[in-house]
C-alpha cells in the first residue's frame, strides 16, 4: 500500500514540473521576441530609422524608432514629420513646396475657367458678325433691284412691290396692283396692233384679277379689276 502511494506522488509531481516547464519555455520566447524587437528599433539618431520614422527619446527607455508624424501633430525637429512636411512653431506644417505647388493648380484652374469663359462672349461675336453681314448683303441686293420707272428684263431685276411690265417698246419696273385697281392679262392683244405697248403688273398676294360687278344683278362688266379671291 505503501509503494502504490509513493508511485502515484512520484507521477503527480512529474506532471507538475513538466507544466512549469512549459510554462517558463512560453515565457521565455515571448520575452525573447520583444527583446529582439526592441534591440532592432533602437537607435541613437534620426539617420538610424527607416524612411518615414524617426528616432524618439524617452527620459524612461533607450530610444527607438517609431512612425513619422502628420500634419498639425506636435514636433521638436523636421525629421518627426512626415514628408512633404516640417517642424514650424512646434507642429508640422505643410512645405513651402508643397503649399506652392497647390497654389500654381488653383491658379491654373483659375485661368482655365475664365479661358472658358471668355471663349462664349467670342462665339456669340461670331455669330453676330455674321448675322450682321449677312443682313448687310441682303440690304445690298435689294439696293442693287431697280427702282419703280427703272429699265429691266425681267421680274426679278425690280425691288420688291415691283413688276418688270412693257413700257413702249422698253420695260420697265412697275408697282404691283392692289385691289380695286384695274387689272388685265399680260400679254393680252388689244386688235390688230399686238400686245398691249403699256403693260400692268398683275394683282398682289391674295387678290385676282375678275370682272367688276361679276355674279351681281347688274350684270357682268367688261372692266376688270383686283378684288379679293
Amino acid at each position: 500500500m505503501s509503494c502504490a502511494v509513493i508511485l502515484l506522488l512520484c507521477c503527480l509531481f512529474s506532471h507538475l514540473s513538466a507544466l512549469v516547464l512549459d510554462s517558463n519555455t512560453i515565457r521565455s520566447s515571448a520575452e525573447v521576441g520583444q527583446s529582439a524587437t526592441r534591440q532592432e528599433s533602437r537607435c541613437s539618431a534620426d539617420h538610424d530609422c527607416g524612411p518615414g520614422k524617426f528616432c524618439l527619446a524617452s527620459r524612461r527607455e533607450q530610444p527607438i524608432c517609431t512612425a513619422c508624424r502628420g500634419l498639425r501633430r506636435r514636433c521638436q525637429r523636421d525629421e518627426m514629420c512626415c514628408s512633404g512636411s516640417h517642424c514650424l512653431n512646434d507642429v508640422c506644417t505643410r512645405s513651402e513646396g508643397q503649399t506652392a505647388e497647390k497654389s500654381s493648380e488653383a491658379t491654373q484652374s483659375r485661368k482655365t475657367k475664365s479661358s472658358k469663359k471668355a471663349k462664349k462672349p467670342n462665339s456669340q461675336k461670331i455669330i453676330e458678325t455674321r448675322r450682321k453681314n449677312q443682313k448687310e448683303k441682303l440690304d445690298k441686293s435689294q439696293e442693287s433691284k431697280g427702282l419703280e420707272g427703272e429699265t429691266c428684263l425681267r421680274t426679278s431685276d425690280c425691288s420688291t412691290g415691283l413688276c418688270c411690265a412693257r413700257h413702249f417698246w422698253s420695260k420697265i419696273c412697275r408697282p404691283v396692283l392692289k385691289e380695286g385697281q384695274v387689272c388685265s392679262k399680260r400679254g393680252r392683244k388689244e386688235g390688230p396692233q399686238g400686245p398691249e405697248i403699256f403693260q400692268r403688273c398683275d394683282c398682289g398676294p391674295g387678290l385676282a384679277c375678275r370682272n367688276q360687278n361679276q355674279g351681281t344683278p347688274q350684270g357682268d362688266s367688261r372692266l376688270r379689276v383686283c378684288q379679293r379671291v
